[in-house]
This record gives structure tokens, sequence and C-alpha cells, in this order.
């Protein structure tokens, strides 16, 4: 479920079709179809749930940034210059007494400084961020400028699909009672699926011009 999520938003925009199509003629004015539509979103947010939590336990090979990367070539060439600045400092050592004092100082300097950043280095290769999904396909190009539409599943949009997809299941069902008897019932429930896509959709969007659309 977490390459097809897109299939999540899909299903209310499909209700919202169905129900302005048929509403009029189901024995519930098509609140059936929207009660149905977004109870199968419900599950299906539980399986995008359910597979990004088993991403975590189960992450990808381990993706670092520039950064890390940058602080580790760095710290090991901190390291070998340290070294062979102990080094040049015990071949003058054997010539003046008070020089081999100076040094040796420097050296123990040199050996803690290198031995604080081997455990930070060491830190950095513990730490482990689980990349999120993504799947997306070309939406329009212009003068070399490629927009895409697609879907991005984090830990964030896998938590806000299962909350949008429960909270307007129970929206729906408590609609039923509420707007019963209005004479524009079946169009408050084909709207009320557009607009749970719509916010299905702006959860799960991978750009700011997809979330603002």
């Amino acid at each position: 479920m977490l390459t097809h999520a897109w299939i999540i938003p899909l299903v209310p925009a499909l209700s919202f079709v169905l129900i302005l199509a048929f509403g009029k003629k189901l024995p519930r004015g098509g609140s059936e179809i929207g009660i149905a539509s977004v109870a199968i979103c419900f599950v299906l947010a539980l399986g995008v749930g359910a597979g990004w939590i088993g991403r975590v336990n189960n992450p990808p090979p381990l993706v670092r940034n520039g950064d890390s990367a940058a602080a580790v070539v760095e710290g090991h060439t901190s390291g070998s210059e340290a070294s062979s600045t102990e080094a040049s400092g015990t071949e003058a050592s054997g010539t003046e007494a008070s020089s081999t004092e100076a040094s040796s100082t420097e050296a123990s300097g040199s050996e803690s400084h290198a031995s604080e950043g081997s455990s930070a280095e060491g830190g950095e290769e513990h730490e482990q961020v689980t990349p999120p999904v993504v799947r997306q396909i070309t939406w329009f190009q212009n003068q070399g400028v490629t927009i895409k539409v697609g879907t991005m599943i984090d830990g964030l949009s896998a938590l806000l699909v299962v909350v949008v997809t429960l909270i307007s299941l129970l929206v729906h069902i408590f609609s039923t009672d509420y707007v019963a008897g209005d004479r524009r019932y079946t169009h408050y429930f084909a709207f009320l699926s557009l607009f749970t896509a719509s916010m299905l959709f702006f959860v799960l969007a991978n750009n700011t011009l997809q979330m603002i659309v």
C-alpha cells in the first residue's frame, strides 16, 4: 500500500461522481455509497500505517546526507594530520628534552581529540533515518521546468491518512441523521465525499503546488 497510496483519495473521488449520478435513485439517497467508500479508505489507510511501521522496523539500506559524510571525511583527515604531527614531534624529541615534553603533551591532546572524533563518527554511523516512499509522474513541463504529481508516504502522512479517514467515516455516519430530510441530502454526501478526497490528496501531496491545488 505504500506504493499504491494514490488509490485512497481516488476512492472518495469516484464516490462523488457515483452519488451525483445515481444517489437519488438509491434507498438512502447516496449516503450508503459515501459511507462504503470512506470505510474502504479507512481500511486502506490502516494498511498504509502497518506498512510504514514495518518499513521502520525493517529499514532499507542506510541513507546518510552529505553533511554527515563530509563530517566523517574531515574527522579522518584531522586524525591523519594529528598522527603525522605526532610522528614529527617524536623525531624532534631526540635532540631536546624540553621539546620532548611539549610534543608528548600535544600528542596526548591529539589522541584525546582523535578518540572524541571516532566516537562522534560512530554515533553518525548508528544514526539512521527511514526515507519516505515517493511515487510520482510528470504533471507538465514548461521551458525546461518539470512539475511532478504523486504521493509521498512518511511517518506523518501515514498517521494523518488514518486520522482523516477515521474522522471522515464518523462524520459520514453522523450526517445520515443530522441532515436527514434535507432536500439537498444527496448533494451533501456527494460534496462530503469530494471534500474527503481533497483532504487525502492534500495529506499525500509530495510537493507544494500539488498541496495548494
